[in-house]
């Protein structure tokens, strides 16, 4: 009979989503999110990137006829809602809401809508289940150090 392997609890599970966001977008580059088309084979090749960081600043990567991107900020409104103010702004980015799906962070949009505004090059047909972005976990071990072999260990 195994005993106590049920009851271990993770970091990841003792924190509310906000707080799992806020402390992984400090590690390494910082948090990112892909679209949910990326999560599969692509033949158009057109992606989404949005990397949030520990200091409010975001970076969003598009991929599709061409290659765009935009700096920002966002910031929480109550547990799970964040607001992304970008450069261009126009029109302005959805509402997203914050939540975990089997120990994975997602952004969605707060209206629930899957599909993305024109807001990118993106073929037409590529943006209608653009959401929910997953959130693309760093490697936390290998970020603060511990978990990975010494110099000389093996």
């Amino acid at each position: 009979m195994l005993v106590g392997c049920a009851e271990q609890e993770t970091e990841t599970d003792k924190e509310t989503p906000r707080e799992q966001f806020l402390r992984l977008a400090t590690i390494g580059e910082g948090l990112k999110f892909v679209d949910n088309q990326l999560m599969g084979a692509r033949v158009d090749g057109a992606s989404c990137e949005m990397t949030f960081r520990g200091d409010s600043t975001l970076r969003v990567d598009g991929f599709g006829y061409g290659i765009d991107f935009a700096n920002g900020t966002y910031s929480f409104e109550g547990e799970d809602v964040l607001i992304l103010e970008l450069e261009w702004n126009e029109p302005d980015w959805p509402r997203m809401r914050l939540s975990r799906d089997e120990g994975a962070l997602l952004l969605q949009r707060e209206d629930g809508k899957k599909e993305a505004d024109p807001l990118w090059t993106f073929w037409e047909w590529a943006v209608k289940d653009f959401y929910p972005l997953r959130a693309a976990l760093p490697d936390e071990d290998s970020e603060s150090g511990e978990g990975g072999e010494e110099p000389g260990d093996g």
